[in-house]
């Protein structure tokens, strides 16, 4: 059963509940032997005693839509960018650094889209781990483009395709509200070629947040309070990361949802939230999509984003719409903070 409109007013509540949810009491601790394991030390030191209990899901937020994640003892990467703000100069954030999470050595990493907000560290994450990277046929074309360019060895991609077995695909959603039909449609499912064992994945081809202001959806971020600089101040941006922050700032590609199922605990995790007005073309595929997440059961948490380019003329009218349409019990809000300062 769906569960609408629950979230108004009570996103903080949700994320504190999310956190007890996601991290339960009592489980049990890694053995002081496997502690002297490099990786199995800074798997424990980001997700706690016990993330290898095949019976724990352990989330950790690393920066902007970036998570750490075990499922079962299997360490993933949600996403790829691992710093605080994005243009300055260090490869780190408050909860982790670039050089923990290689240190962490997660087995595949699950690439939302194409941008520097998502995308900054996949190349260098998958030439030091051996990651696999997971996404559509632009993801793994930007990856490998961005590792010959840096000097590293091309990624191993793992295609995220249809029903017909095709690639998905995409253009940039948040500059146009309509995509050729050469394309994967908008709401289309897929599933990629591989993951770890027992860990059950679904895609959902949406849209990309973007300045639409249709007349229903003119609301404003009545909680802006003004940029925040000092990230950037403190941390300055040096040659490299300039050079960086240019080089990733990539067409977008598509945009995808991911639904992870392990052993009856539903993860749904999306850096991006479309616009669902009445006026939006393809909004009607991507709705049934969201609504369908939930057929089998409804979910327990959705990761989405809240604060992005549309932010400014709606607000999070387009968030609410996409967490009353998948339901969940929790919602962990994400993508807010000082990576878009202005």
């Amino acid at each position: 059963m769906h569960m609408r409109s629950r979230l108004k007013g009570r996103w903080a509540l949700a994320a504190l509940t999310a956190a007890a949810t996601l991290v339960p009491a009592g489980s049990a601790a890694v053995s002081a032997e496997n502690q002297s394991d490099p990786t199995t030390a800074m798997r424990t030191k980001l997700l706690g005693p016990g993330w290898n209990s095949p019976d724990q899901v352990r989330i950790k937020w690393v920066s902007v839509t970036t998570w750490l994640a075990s499922f079962g003892g299997h360490v993933v990467l949600l996403d790829s960018t691992v710093m605080d703000s994005l243009s300055e100069g260090a490869n780190k954030a408050t909860a982790a650094s670039l050089d923990d999470i290689i240190a962490a050595k997660p087995e595949y990493i699950y690439q939302n889209h194409v941008h520097l907000d998502q995308m900054r560290h996949a190349s260098r994450i998958t030439a030091a781990t051996g990651a696999k990277l997971v996404g559509g046929q632009p993801v793994c074309d930007f990856a490998t483009h961005d590792a010959a360019m840096k000097g590293l060895a091309a990624p191993t991609c793992v295609m995220v395709r249809d029903s017909a077995g095709k690639p998905f695909t995409g253009i940039d959603s948040y500059g146009s509200p309509v995509q050729p039909p050469i394309y994967t449609p908008w709401g289309a499912a897929g599933k990629p070629d591989e993951g770890p064992p027992g860990l059950d994945v679904t895609v959902l081809n949406i849209k990309h947040t973007q300045v639409r202001p249709y007349p229903g959806s003119l609301e404003g971020d009545k909680g802006y309070t003004g940029p925040d600089l000092s990230p950037d101040t403190e941390n300055p941006p040096t040659p490299q990361s300039a050079v960086d922050f240019a080089s990733t700032q990539y067409y977008e590609g598509g945009n995808l949802l991911y639904m992870f199922r392990w052993k009856g605990f539903t993860l749904i995790h999306h850096g991006s939230a479309g616009s669902l007005d009445p006026l939006e073309p393809g909004m009607a595929e991507v709705k049934a999509a969201l609504r369908h997440l939930g057929d089998s059961k409804q979910p327990d948490v959705e990761i989405g984003g809240i604060a992005e380019l549309q932010n400014y003329v709606n607000g999070m009218i387009d968030e609410r719409r996409y967490a009353e349409e998948i339901g969940a019990k929790v919602f962990f809000p994400q993508h807010h903070g000082n990576w878009n300062p202005p």
